[in-house]
């Protein structure tokens, strides 16, 4: 089977390969027959390619290291337990959680670039800290010239260009595993990545973010129990997401109820109504 297309995509596949035998994989590299990759003082040593018992928590350390793509692959595969055991989805639902952050200089580069003015023009202050960070962007507060607070969401430097190359990869390592694993042929793993590339290509493009926002906000803006930002549309393009700041609390799981002064019965109701006013209203009810 082809290696990847370019010198790019070879030099990257090169690099996945050091991060894999870095976190003990060596034994899904000699599977998957790319062993010729490594340099021959790391082909040596047998033991380097036995199969390990933690291999879903080295595998979720690779992902990790390999950046925004990978974290978002192994933030997907965590939510499809019809897919793969539960052990993996385990330790991939830890790259759910906040991802480091990149300096501030480069937000502000990226930001000036795309709104074709300085920060100072447009904003009493910009909090160089980040609230989030997530493998595609991180959200920076904020508060304009006439005291509005907003959200502001920045797309990572390259992450675009990494996403394609990275894609081409893995598209090809789902190839192999095709070849190499026919245990998997089931849950078709290039449709997987197909899928992938689907969903992550739309999140690259904030504008299509913000205009699913503006629908929201606009079929939830009577709702006494959802709270919607509204988009700053004239700070929005595709690599800044300007919205309303509003303070909230993280559901998940481990959530107590009480301390959010709700019922199980309530939340569930709010959710329900409003998953039943998204399907029915995919604009706004009063357009």
């Amino acid at each position: 089977m082809a290696l990847a297309k370019t010198y790019k995509d070879v030099k990257r596949l090169s690099q996945i390969i050091d991060v894999l035998f870095k976190h003990e994989l060596g034994y899904v590299i000699e599977k998957l027959n790319l062993k010729q990759l490594l340099p021959v003082s790391k082909r040596i040593k047998r033991e380097n390619f036995e199969l390990k018992p933690s291999m879903p928590r080295q595998l979720r350390l690779a992902m990790e290291e390999l950046g925004a793509t990978f974290i978002k692959l192994g933030q997907l595969l965590s939510l499809r337990p019809d897919l793969i055991p539960k052990e993996y989805c385990k330790e991939f639902s830890l790259l759910q959680d906040d991802v480091k952050s990149i300096p501030f200089r480069d937000i502000k580069q990226i930001v000036e670039s795309e709104l074709k003015r300085p920060l100072d023009e447009i904003f009493i202050y910009f909090n160089e800290t980040p609230i989030a960070s997530a493998s595609i962007g991180q959200v920076h507060k904020a508060k304009l010239k006439n005291n509005d607070i907003l959200a502001i969401k920045v797309q990572k430097p390259n992450v675009k260009n990494l996403f394609d190359a990275d894609l081409d990869i893995l598209y090809h390592i789902a190839s192999l595993v095709e070849h190499y694993f026919p245990e998997f042929n089931e849950i078709k793993p290039r449709d997987i990545i197909k899928e992938f590339e689907r969903y992550t290509k739309n999140e690259l493009d904030y504008t299509i973010e913000a205009n699913n926002i503006d629908i929201f906000h606009k079929n939830f803006k009577k709702s006494k129990s959802i709270k919607i930002p509204k988009v700053c549309w004239e700070l929005t393009t595709k690599k800044v997401l300007a919205m309303e700041f509003i303070n909230g609390k993280k559901i998940d799981v481990n959530s107590n109820l009480i301390a959010l002064k709700s019922s199980k019965k309530e939340v569930l109701s709010i959710l329900i109504n409003s998953f039943i006013t998204s399907l029915l209203f995919r604009n706004s009810p009063d357009e």
